[in-house]
């Protein structure tokens, strides 16, 4: 198999505003540590990947489209080809469009959009030759935080590391399901949050100073043990994710290679929204304003203008479902899904027991449509199906929606692997 990685800091200056809180003070007042965008480069026969992560809350549909067709011709990559992912992290610039969460830096993404191209170019020119080794860790640093009857946590930590001749690692790459929020609204720092420090201990940790991409899984209801404004447990939850990477890294070496095999298929799918009138979404809103009856203070009267900021851009004739890239991925024998959402760590069992196989979710990956939520989350009623969208700017996604979505998964990995 060849590799080739490819690394550049993305770090803003600070002043500007930080993305994913509501109840946050803007801007950022300085840095605390420096975020990054890091590129994998795979080609294996004719099968090729290129894997573009980067330390920022998410990416939009129309920016991860735009990107795959500039890579097109500068190396000659189909869009199915092509994975762009974020580690979610709320510690950093506002890279998507999240009301009253931090405003969006267009002048910052204009910037990252060519920072992703010359480091995806600079990543196909680095070509080595490397053996593939796979491993499955366990991490329990997750923890459920609806609390509902439904509650479901996803042990299960996927790590890939590519090993060069004299056994040193060019890079690795793991995925686990967390939100990277261990930085509460309180912080005004910029940070990769605990995916930031976990890459930076996996690389001084392993032989070879490998590019790390610590990529985030099904996370839509699962969070860190606590969202504190603390560094230490960053560094503390950071270092465990990393630990837990690097031991099952070390056993999956003395197994024999992965065979060398790359392949990818995708296909935009229509993840339907629930049908509201304007009348119908200025209803609603009043209702939510009704719940904040009394509340006084910054807040609540942030929560209030997102509602009515919610409501007036709503129109009849919205489109009845929002365009999603769903993109199924084969790294050796490792099946991958990669989800433009925030869906629920379940999805993993569902799709491995759907595909027949071990199948990992890669969450916020090729754009985010809101929360992907199953059947039992409707019925129980929570943040992520009625007020999410509020601050996506969206209808709500339709009950119904995240099986969809399960099901259409499987059938590419199935098709990925019969190839």
């Amino acid at each position: 198999m060849k590799l080739g990685t490819a690394v550049i800091d993305i770090t803003p200056a600070a002043g500007v505003e930080l993305s994913g809180y509501v109840a946050r003070r803007q801007p950022s007042t300085g840095v605390h540590d420096p975020l990054y965008t890091r590129a994998l480069w795979l080609r294996a026969g004719t099968g090729r990947l290129l894997w573009l992560h980067a330390d920022v809350i998410g990416f939009e549909h129309d920016f991860v489209v735009t990107l795959r067709q500039h890579l097109a011709p500068l190396l000659g990559l189909a869009p199915h080809e092509v994975v762009v992912s974020a580690t979610h992290t709320h510690s950093g610039p506002a890279t998507i469009h999240l009301t009253n969460c931090g405003t969006y830096e267009a002048e910052y993404v204009a910037r990252l959009r060519e920072n992703l191209l010359t480091l995806a170019v600079a990543a196909a020119r680095d070509e080595q030759d490397v053996t593939l080794h796979r491993a499955e860790g366990r991490c329990t640093l997750g923890i459920e935080r609806r609390g509902r009857s439904s509650r479901h946590t996803d042990p299960r930590l996927a790590v890939l590391g590519w090993r060069r001749a004299d056994g040193t690692y060019a890079a690795a790459l793991t995925i686990y399901g967390m939100h990277n929020v261990a930085m509460s609204a309180a912080n005004r720092l910029i940070s990769g949050d605990i995916a930031g420090r976990a890459a930076r201990t996996l690389t001084d940790g392993l032989p070879g100073r490998p590019t790390v991409l610590v990529v985030n899984g099904a996370a839509g209801n699962i969070n860190p043990p606590a969202v504190r404004n603390d560094f230490a447990h960053v560094a503390e939850w950071g270092d465990e994710l990393a630990r837990c990477a690097a031991a099952a890294l070390a056993g999956a070496a003395a197994e024999p290679p992965q065979p060398d095999v790359v392949g990818s298929a995708a296909e935009t799918v229509a993840v339907p929204v629930v049908p509201l009138s304007a009348a119908d979404a200025a209803t609603l809103a009043q209702r939510f304003r009704q719940g904040l009856a009394g509340e006084a203070g910054y807040v609540p009267d942030r929560i209030r203008d997102a509602l009515d900021r919610w409501a007036a851009a709503r129109r009849d004739d919205e489109p009845a479902a929002l365009p999603m890239i769903l993109q199924a991925l084969r790294i050796g024998d490792t099946a991958i899904v990669a989800v433009a959402a925030e869906p629920f760590s379940v999805l993993g069992d569902e799709l491995s027991a759907a595909a027949g196989r071990p199948v990992y979710v890669a969450g916020y990956a090729n754009g985010g449509i809101g929360y992907l939520a199953p059947e039992s989350a409707y019925d129980e009623g929570s943040y992520e199906v009625n007020q999410a969208f509020v601050w996506y700017g969206t209808r709500p996604i339709a009950r119904g929606a995240f099986e969809q979505v399960r099901t259409r998964a499987a059938e590419l990995v199935r098709r990925l692997f019969a190839e």
